[in-house]
């Protein structure tokens, strides 16, 4: 299981942070938007930082297949 803690406190780090975290667990983007139950799309708007503040349940459903606390990446798109 990986740890990650996240300090930026600036929604333009999620986008920076989360494609990093995704490539070292492994997943795809299409396969962690399958597991989490996301469109390809939003994931896409995430990671791209068009979605400046993604909705909180989807980052809930991201955490928990990347191994990241969802404290920490509310606290990077916050």
């Amino acid at each position: 299981m990986y740890s990650y803690f996240f300090t930026p406190a600036n929604a333009e780090y999620l986008s920076f942070f989360l494609p990093i975290v995704v490539g070292v667990k492994g997943l795809s983007k299409r396969e962690l938007s399958r597991l989490a139950n996301i469109s390809d799309t939003e994931l896409a708007r995430i990671e791209s930082g068009k979605r400046e503040m993604p909705n909180p349940k989807t980052l809930r459903k991201i955490s928990q297949y990347i191994d990241v606390n969802y404290n920490n990446i509310m606290y990077v798109a916050d």
